[in-house]
């Protein structure tokens, strides 16, 4: 059953999640630290996904720019990729490589995800080259940059740029969730604004990273259940069922957030992987 978070609760969801997640680039920091973060949005009674959010698609080859500075908090760069099949049909490798230029600032750490499963895990921004190999034949990812500390309002800087080889196996993400109450496409069309999905459900705007979803069931106002896939795709593997009492839901980053009128409840490092039933309406 999902409980009602206080803001008692809240605080400590936000202490434990944050010590528990502290990355080797967080440790880094000598200026600000967890309660600094968890005080910064206490006193604001919003989640990390309430601050300013940038990003949008990104090609094979192009260079963006990045600044995340007082009151942001992350970009999401999204993108769909297919692999290659040669003369025979079989399936080719098509690495992808993230390059890093032009890193200055607060601190920044970047995590890419298929969905809303992580393919590679957070790590600190710093000039240089990453590569990944998918596994999957076609899916979409979202490289995701963020600040460490969200205390520190003075700006943290990069460029980014992803390439493949051939490119024209790198295009921009296509929507496709279904309304499960009436077992068709929702309506009205989720949109893709700043590399972030958004669905319009009856009871709460979910915000989710690209194909991290293709089922919704709004429950006839009454809550907002998002079902998350499965390593093999499987839309049906998990959901999870969030009461009335939540306007907006995200599923972005690896974390939790919903947030209504008057309650908040946030999870860094949420596994989707589970079952939340049994909501209760506000």
């Amino acid at each position: 059953m999902w409980r009602k978070i206080s803001l008692l609760s809240m605080i400590f969801f936000f202490i434990v999640n944050y010590a528990l997640a502290v990355s080797p680039v967080s440790a880094q920091s000598d200026t600000f630290d967890v309660c600094d973060n968890v005080t910064y949005l206490m006193e604001r009674n919003i989640t990390p996904y309430d601050m300013s959010l940038s990003g949008g698609v990104i090609a094979s080859g192009s260079a963006e720019n990045g600044t995340l500075g007082a009151g942001a908090y992350a970009d999401f760069w999204s993108f769909t990729l297919t692999r290659p099949r040669n003369q025979n049909n079989v399936l080719q490798e098509l690495p992808i490589t993230i390059n890093f230029t032009n890193v200055s600032g607060s601190p920044l750490e970047f995590a890419l995800f298929y969905g809303v499963i992580p393919a590679l895990d957070y790590q600190p921004v710093s000039d240089g080259t990453i590569s990944y190999t998918p596994s999957a034949e076609t899916a979409t990812y979202t490289l995701v940059v963020r600040k460490v500390n969200l205390a520190d309002e003075t700006a943290g800087n990069y460029a980014v740029t992803l390439s493949a080889n051939p490119n024209t196996g790198m295009t921009a993400p296509v929507l496709s969730v279904r309304d499960e109450t009436t077992n068709q496409n929702f309506s009205p069309a989720p949109a893709l604004s700043n590399g972030v999905a958004r669905i319009t459900a009856a009871a709460a705007e979910v915000f989710i990273h690209p194909d991290g979803t293709r089922r919704v069931h709004p429950r006839s106002e009454t809550s907002t259940q998002v079902f998350s896939p499965n390593e093999r795709f499987d839309y049906s593997a998990y959901t999870i069922n969030i009461g009335n009492w939540a306007n907006k839901l995200s599923f972005l980053g690896g974390d939790l957030a919903a947030v209504g009128a008057s309650r908040v409840y946030f999870q860094e490092s949420f596994d989707f992987r589970v079952n939340i039933s049994g909501v209760s309406p506000a």
